[in-house]
């Protein structure tokens, strides 16, 4: 059974349901403006993760382990653009532990985003606050020294 079969199986519920599978297949399997077979995407995919695996000599990139099943994955979402043709600097090396703390780290973001939102911050705060972090080394090890201190304190109060 190969992918588009099995999205021809799926339920679907309204034209934009369908017009919204058929979008994912397009830019999944689109290269230089004509649509890929499958089976041509698989390959270059499968190809493309054997590159990146190579260049982080099948070692996490995270936490530096050789011994578990290391994936290939993307470091952010580049919009209109197959996951094969990603640029080398877009893709890292992971083994399963490390790509479930991503996960997790995404939900406590999102979390941290209602916040900041809840808390009264702006968009502009943000940018601010995104601006300062990343041109200020000093500032930026001083708030996750205190974040981390914090941390600690609240866990041995449990």
């Amino acid at each position: 059974m190969n992918y588009i079969s099995s999205f021809a199986r799926s339920e679907v519920n309204s034209v934009s349901h369908l017009t919204q599978i058929f979008n994912c297949l397009k830019q999944h399997f689109q290269r230089n403006n004509r649509l890929l077979e499958p089976d041509e995407a698989l390959f270059l995919w499968e190809r493309r993760k054997y590159e990146i695996r190579i260049r982080d000599n099948y070692t996490c990139r995270q936490c530096g382990n050789r011994s578990t099943k290391l994936q290939v994955c993307r470091l952010h979402h580049i919009e209109g653009k197959a996951i094969f043709d990603y640029p080398s600097n877009s893709l890292i090396t992971v083994c399963n532990h490390c790509l479930d703390n991503q996960i997790f780290r995404t939900k406590h973001e999102t979390h941290l985003l209602q916040v900041f939102d809840l808390s009264g911050f702006t968009a502009g705060d943000l940018s601010a606050l995104t601006r300062y972090l990343s041109t200020d080394s000093i500032f930026a090890e001083n708030l996750k020294r205190n974040v981390r201190l914090f941390a600690n304190s609240k866990s041995n109060l449990s």
